[in-house]
């Protein structure tokens, strides 16, 4: 994966500056920004989330964490803060991005031969 964006519905607040794109990367997310978000999840549930057992790939408040961590590692201006400001449907934009943390993207084989394919149907009818 590469360096992509997200648009947001609202514009938001970040070093006095209205942004309203933000960048992100899965790819540089590491085990220090998983256990940070991990952290923040934590924190911001309180003693809802004391325990609880949650699975990660279904876990919506750790996908919203995650989605914070990607934007920070390709965003040093961007602090957690500036994020938890997000509302509404934009906090379904950085959720999305941490459900993808959990699914590997397919890798898109491409045939690098130029013979044709054989046909393996079998074309022969029973008597």
């Amino acid at each position: 994966m590469s360096i992509e964006k997200i648009t947001l519905r609202k514009p938001l607040l970040i070093n006095g500056e209205y942004r309203k794109e933000l960048t992100y990367d899965i790819d540089e997310l590491d085990i220090n920004r998983i256990t940070k978000a991990e952290g923040l999840k934590a924190k911001i549930g309180g003693q809802d989330t004391v325990g609880t057992i949650s699975i990660a790939q279904t876990d919506y408040a750790l996908h919203i964490c995650i989605g914070m961590h990607a934007i920070m590692a390709v965003n040093s201006d961007i602090e957690v803060e500036d994020l938890q400001r997000l509302k509404g449907y934009d906090l379904t934009k950085l959720a999305a991005i941490g459900q993808r943390f959990f699914i590997e993207p397919a890798e898109q084989e491409q045939a690098t031969s130029s013979e044709q394919q054989e046909d393996t149907q079998d074309t022969t009818i029973a008597p």
